[in-house]
């Protein structure tokens, strides 16, 4: 028998983004941790958030990816972004129900333009990185703790050598301007980061896996406190099981 979408959803299996579950560790406000859990169980409601900054994201990866930490993309879209903001600007649209959207599509651009120049104006945080490897991530899957399904999805993967010895690590670039990412917040994802690689690499390097918060110009790596993280990290899981069949939709 076909179940209705609305009943699929509500026995959705617990799973949470690794920026969410940052949020989710650093409240310690039961509405709000049951508000993120209600978000991730019925997505559908937050789906625009996680396109909201793709056209600043995208160059950014590449900037990573090519050769030499190659800036064309990041200056292209930057000019990209500012013709098409004037020409949304001089051509609003005629009817009172486009207005709305056509407000939020501005500022959705203005967005992604400030963190494209912020990030151009602020590469030298990235020096001591540039010497390694950069790909595009090809670690996809979920990695489940304690009944949970966490979405991890490194943008980019770092690879090199020190020492003659391989490593890998992965960069988790984070971007919002109202919810400023904190050190606990940083220490959770690339703490999560580092165990996400380790599913998938014998060579993953804690101290090469960082979150980099692109708007406010800070870099957190799982170098320090992973141990005592993780098992913070467990234990969250464990609630968010717990939690997660009595969500239910506003």
């Amino acid at each position: 028998m076909k179940q209705n979408p609305e009943a699929q959803s509500t026995e959705r299996e617990p799973r949470i983004s690794v920026n969410k579950l940052a949020d989710y560790l650093a409240t310690p406000s039961t509405t709000k941790r049951r508000s993120i859990l209600r978000e991730q169980k019925f997505p559908k409601e937050s789906e625009f958030k996680t396109t909201y900054y793709n056209e600043a994201k995208q160059p950014i990866k590449k900037c990573f990816t090519t050769s030499e930490f190659e800036l064309s993309a990041v200056n292209k879209m930057i000019n990209k972004l500012r013709n098409e903001i004037i020409d949304l600007i001089a051509n609003p649209p005629e009817t009172a129900d486009q207005q709305g959207k056509h407000k939020i599509k501005i500022q959705r651009k203005e967005s992604c333009l400030e963190a494209l120049e912020i990030f151009l104006d602020n590469t030298t945080i990235l020096d001591q990185y540039k010497e390694h490897k950069f790909t595009n991530n090809i670690y996809t899957n979920w990695i489940e703790i304690n009944g949970v399904k966490i979405s991890v999805e490194p943008d980019i993967i770092i690879t090199g050598h020190k020492r003659k010895k391989p490593y890998t690590g992965a960069i988790k670039l984070y971007f919002s301007k109202s919810n400023k990412i904190t050190k606990d917040m940083g220490k959770t994802i690339s703490s999560m980061l580092y165990e996400h690689i380790k599913e998938f690499s014998n060579d993953a390097d804690n101290k090469h896996c960082f979150v980099y918060d692109v708007i406010n110009t800070t870099i957190y790596s799982a170098s320090t406190s992973y141990t005592t993280k993780i098992k913070e990290i467990q234990a969250a899981c464990e609630d968010i099981s717990a939690i997660w069949p009595t969500i239910q939709r506003k």
